[in-house]
């Protein structure tokens, strides 16, 4: 708990209203419904801790109809709406409500409570446009008199997250039914230790958004030593599969690789090799323990080439490396480990019972990226941590106060529909991942082929939800690829009537996205540079047939543009280029 309570006080702590860059916690938007159990077999005091519980978990987010919205129902063998998503949209009037919500007592039916829940989350994601994610946390004290399973099950279908708050009495088998995860099922013996649980709720809540937009490349280098057993090295490899099945596993999201040590390293599959969980578990079951000394150096240095393209490492993917190791180091890790880090690798360092915690920290480089558990049965109470931190990098969250940025979007013949989506996801995961309001980032959008048109201005547009909602309803326009005309007509967007903050200090950001040679290539250098002069900074996302000549004569600097060499390569140069944007647009450069 003292882990926890660590990493979400640093949460807490950065939750300022800036933009979130990639990798940061996305939490801008959720609706969530509380289902709190109102029964006889709650006390009046149990009953006021439940609400004492409510209050403190609403303060831990940014509430407001725009951002994080909260209803309450309480059920016994009847339902009562307490009040609805949308009846308080300041955190004070919440804990207002809450305070004013009396117990209706009667027998425990959660399964129609459940059922009562469907047509409220209905109603929520008709009211707010795009994918709002929806979360229920349900809490009871009891066994339920009627079945749970089927409709939690209908919940989850209509991408429902739920969580199942046992206390005492509570069936912990109906709280597995009705959450679908044990990660998402929390007991506690009393209704006053709620308040405990209460910070390790938010984080899987937090979590859960963070990790579905997921891109990185993680190395598991596991201790194989003489020290670890037989019963331990399956643990660990229990440990592996939980912490690779709450990722995201596909050649363009997150890739998993291993390699064992202990007297001698080997590699058990590189980054590349699957793209599967099943084919990830196949192998780490199939592993052997090689039982000989602990030589951690060794294995550092040798890891350090499986983050490279060679071994199927991805240059724009943030790395990540998972040490876990039971015993003290026999040869020197400090310089190995620093040029790992050098690298750009984050080293999570997991030790267990002998592990030497000094040796852990010069590995890590960083004492909150060391984990210490006493025996191996207690790993899986770090995996929640560890996947959240890879969601949520520290050094990777980088926040810009306010930003004007353009989307310049080629839409010619070249670019069929699969191609235009991977366009689409890409400006999507930028616009995801920042804090859209109009005195915070604002977005527009110029589609072009043979002449440009306004697709919406930056002022048009006031959440993240409805940008999505129209860049993912856009089609392609057809014709032929005309990005000097684009760009020339793109500077009308960065006026002040249609939304630009220039004058007050706002960095204007302009991004092109194109697939093809340009028809007018001979006018961009100029026109772009025109742009650049009126403080407007430029970058260019080259794909297939781009041509990277033209792609610098828009920025006018090699640092600005990038090209892959297919559209699914999108998916992760979102990434690269957020965190330019960042360095380039920092007050005072």
């Amino acid at each position: 708990m003292k882990m926890l309570l660590t990493l979400f006080l640093f949460l807490i702590g950065s939750q300022t209203s800036v933009t979130q860059m990639p990798g940061s916690v996305d939490t801008e938007e959720a609706d969530i419904y509380v289902l709190i159990d109102g029964s006889l077999s709650i006390s009046p005091v149990s009953f006021r801790d439940i609400k004492n519980f409510l209050k403190e978990v609403i303060k831990m987010f940014n509430i407001g109809p725009n951002k994080v919205r909260f209803g309450v129902v309480q059920y016994s063998h009847v339902k009562r709406l307490e009040f609805e998503l949308d009846a308080y949209s300041k955190t004070n009037d919440l804990e207002m409500a809450i305070d004013n919500i009396r117990q209706i007592y009667g027998d425990t039916y959660i399964g129609e409570a459940l059922t009562f829940m469907q047509p409220l989350f209905k109603k929520a994601r008709e009211e707010r446009a795009g994918r709002v994610p929806c979360h229920l946390i349900v809490l009871t004290d009891g066994e339920s008199h009627d079945s749970v399973k089927e409709p939690a099950e209908r919940l989850r279908n209509e991408m429902v997250n739920i969580y199942a708050i046992g206390v005492k009495g509570a069936n912990e088998a109906q709280l597995h039914e009705i959450s679908g995860s044990k990660s998402r099922t929390f007991f506690v013996q009393e209704f006053d230790s709620l308040k405990n649980i209460k910070n390790e709720i938010v984080q899987v809540i937090r979590s859960e958004e963070a990790c579905k937009e997921m891109t990185a490349d993680i190395m598991f280098l596991v201790d194989s030593s003489g020290s670890i057993g037989q019963e331990n090295f399956l643990k660990m490899k229990t440990f592996m599969r939980e912490l690779v099945n709450k990722s995201d596993i596909s050649a363009d999201r997150v890739q998993v690789g291993v390699v064992q040590f202990s007297g001698t390293t080997n590699e058990e599959f590189q980054l590349d090799r699957y793209s599967s969980k099943s084919d990830i578990f196949s192998a780490i079951d199939r592993m052997s323990l090689i039982g000989e000394n602990t030589l951690t150096g060794g294995a550092l240095t040798f890891v350090a080439d499986y983050f490279k393209p060679p071994k199927g490492a991805r240059p724009a993917v943030k790395k990540f490396l998972i040490l876990i190791t039971d015993g003290e180091a026999q040869d020197e890790v400090k310089v190995p480990a620093k040029a790992l880090r050098d690298q750009g690798v984050v080293i999570y360092s997991v030790g267990v019972f002998n592990a030497n915690k000094p040796q852990l920290q010069e590995i890590s480089g960083k004492p909150e990226l060391v984990f210490y558990v006493e025996e191996f049965d207690i790993l899986k109470h770090v995996e929640d941590e560890i996947i959240f931190g890879i969601c949520r990098p520290h050094e990777e969250c980088k926040r810009i106060e306010r930003l004007d940025v353009v989307f310049v979007i080629d839409g010619s013949g070249s670019i069929g529909p699969s191609q235009y989506q991977a366009m689409k996801d890409f400006m999507i995961a930028l616009v995801k991942k920042s804090d859209v309001a109009p005195d915070r980032v604002q977005f527009g959008a110029v589609k072009y082929s043979d002449d440009p048109e306004m697709f919406f201005e930056l002022n048009k547009y006031k959440t993240k939800s409805e940008i999505v909602e129209a860049i993912q309803n856009d089609v392609s326009k057809g014709g032929s690829t005309y990005t000097a005309k684009a760009i020339g007509y793109s500077e009308a967007l960065f006026a002040q009537v249609r939304g630009s903050r220039k004058s007050e200090g706002v960095p204007q950001i302009l991004i092109v996205i194109t697939d093809g040679e340009s028809h007018d290539a001979a006018q961009l250098g100029d026109t772009a540079k025109r742009l650049r002069d009126n403080g407007i900074i430029i970058y260019a996302v080259g794909i297939e047939g781009a041509k990277p000549d033209e792609l610098l004569a828009m920025t006018g600097s090699k640092d600005k543009y990038y090209y892959v060499d297919t559209f699914e390569g999108l998916k992760t140069t979102s990434i690269a280029i957020s965190e330019k944007i960042y360095d380039d647009s920092k007050p005072g450069e």
